[in-house]
């Protein structure tokens, strides 16, 4: 199963509260980060929360930056196990004071291939200029319920529907990354009693024919072979 990581902003309620998803400014956003979690079969892990009744500065926000500065590490073209995603963008700026929100925002583009947030689906560098604009300002309504399918326009059933695409290709590449990493130590247990071994007597080990992909189908030669290169 993959890891669905999600980021949690505290902003109001006791500042020293444990377990932090019993906490109630945590209410909310646990209930859609689950939710989305649940739709793709994936298991959600809280991997950072701060808590901040207002942000002034990057030093109010340790912990998301300390999980976005990790994922920057991960190369540009291999799954990112350290994407994680959001409720809404709009949470942070919000209670960001009017000073610093430009400021911050720039430094969330210098990330955007490493966040998500499950209202908009997509990175901040590829939202629109307006939308982009009403979050900056922390002036974007606050989401309360969903509509429902049939009173949203043709134009808002498009946007739902890339964002799930966009959402699914993340914790699709999780899974994957995951699966070659699993095939990666079966190999390298294989190969310990003798480094000449090549990989085609793997393939042809029951240690290999047991493994699954991350569709939960059996490896072929070549996935397998591309999929160890991923993980080189």
């Amino acid at each position: 199963m993959s890891i669905f990581r999600g980021y949690l902003l505290l902003t109001n309620g006791p500042k020293y509260f444990r377990p932090i998803d019993e906490h109630p400014a945590a209410r909310h956003q646990l209930f859609i980060l689950r939710k989305a979690a649940a739709a793709y079969e994936a298991k959600l892990a809280i991997v950072g929360h701060d808590y901040a009744r207002k942000i002034h500065s990057l030093a109010d926000l340790p912990n998301l930056f300390a999980v976005l500065n990790e994922a920057k590490q991960e190369a540009d073209d291999q799954a990112n196990r350290h994407h994680i995603f959001i409720d809404d963008y709009t949470r942070l700026f919000r209670v960001t004071v009017p000073e610093f929100r430009t400021a911050l925002w720039n430094v969330l583009l210098e990330h955007a291939s490493h966040i998500t947030d499950l209202r908009q689906g997509k990175p901040l560098d590829t939202l629109g200029e307006n939308t982009a604009t009403m979050i900056r300002t922390g002036l974007l309504p606050q989401l309360r319920k969903r509509a429902s399918a049939k009173g949203r326009s043709k134009q808002q059933m498009a946007a739902q529907t890339a964002k799930a695409r966009h959402v699914s290709a993340i914790v699709r590449s999780d899974a994957a990354l995951r699966s070659a990493e699993q095939l990666k130590r079966a190999f390298d247990s294989y190969k310990a009693s003798d480094p000449k071994i090549g990989f085609r007597a793997f393939v042809d080990s029951d240690a290999f024919k047991e493994l699954r992909n991350s569709r939960g189908a059996s490896w072929t030669y070549r996935s397998a072979l591309r999929a160890l290169k991923s993980v080189d």
